[in-house]
């Protein structure tokens, strides 16, 4: 097992992705060529549909399987993007369906609202509801949506702080990198150790938006809004950045008291997840290698003499 500090990976599970896409990216730039042979040319003269049947039967390819690499390819980027897709449309529904519920719920007391709007924040929904609620949604306009049931929980303090942390998810759309960060993980099915780097990104995203929360309000109304609110939670909606998840709760509160968490990746996933991304840039390398370029067929132009 292998602990890595969060600070140490903060971008780690972005550049996973990254490396991981570029890798498939390649693999099937290179595995393309077995689809799409190379064209014969013969320079300073046209070619014929005969001729250029005649090149295409010289393509060497007996004895020789290019497509043995090129299958396994194929089928890798096949199920990535069926899977990102189908998960990109998973959290799109179910954001679509969170958001209709908002919609019918009913108008807030104008007083708790007030407690909400001395703060200027921008796009800030107070729903109507017993229920404690507290998270950001939305993806290129991200609002900040708190329930009645949580105003009437917190004193102002507490409320101030836990506003602070959401305007600070709210500034930096980390709704849409929540999601993406899914899409990622779903597609990406070949590199195991990406779910341990995604939960290492999701407590460096809590962690920098407390210290945002602290640094306006202090450290104790922030430790004592989350023991109150994590006591009262019952479920955090999916696909949304919520202020509180019980997941991620000691780890924020570690670092909240300057002893921050540590990542554990395991070491068999790591050497799974290095492993499948060298086999797949392997394959692609290989392809090319077992294609090669037919030889030029000396191809002349047909000249038909003119009626007399």
């Amino acid at each position: 097992i292998f602990s890595i500090g969060i600070a140490a990976v903060r971008r780690s599970f972005w550049l996973l992705v990254t490396v991981a896409l570029g890798v498939e990216a390649t693999a099937a730039f290179f595995a393309q060529r077995v689809l799409v042979q190379v064209a014969c040319y013969v320079p300073g003269r046209s070619t014929n549909v005969a001729g250029m049947y005649a090149c295409v039967e010289q393509v060497p390819l007996v004895g020789r399987r290019p497509w043995l690499p090129a299958l396994p390819i194929g089928v890798v980027v096949v199920v990535s993007v069926g899977l990102g897709c189908y998960e990109c449309v998973r959290q799109l529904l179910r954001l679509h369906r969170l958001q209709r519920s908002l919609r019918s719920l009913g108008e807030p007391p104008a007083g708790l609202v007030d407690r909400v709007a001395h703060l200027g924040l921008r796009a800030v929904q107070v729903v109507a509801t017993d229920e404690v609620l507290c998270f950001c949604i939305g993806l290129l306009r991200p609002r900040i949506v708190v329930s009645t049931g949580l105003v009437e929980l917190l004193d102002q303090a507490e409320l101030d702080a836990v506003l602070a942390h959401e305007a600070s998810h709210q500034r930096r759309r980390d709704p849409l990198r929540l999601m993406v960060a899914n899409v990622a993980m779903r597609g990406l099915f070949f590199v195991p150790a990406l779910p341990d780097l995604a939960r290492a990104a999701r407590v460096t995203t809590e962690v920098e938006a407390d210290a945002a929360a602290v640094d306006r309000y202090g450290n104790s109304s922030l430790i004592r809004a989350l023991k109150t609110v994590l006591g009262a939670v019952s479920r955090t909606p999916v696909g949304v950045s919520p202020m509180v998840a019980s997941d991620l709760m000691s780890d924020r509160v570690q670092a909240l008291g300057g002893n921050y968490p540590r990542v554990v990746i395991g070491r068999r996933r790591f050497v799974a997840s290095i492993a499948a991304l060298a086999v797949l840039l392997t394959l692609g390398f290989a392809v090319p290698s077992a294609t090669k370029t037919p030889p030029l067929v000396p191809v002349h132009r047909i000249v038909v003499p003119p009626r007399s």
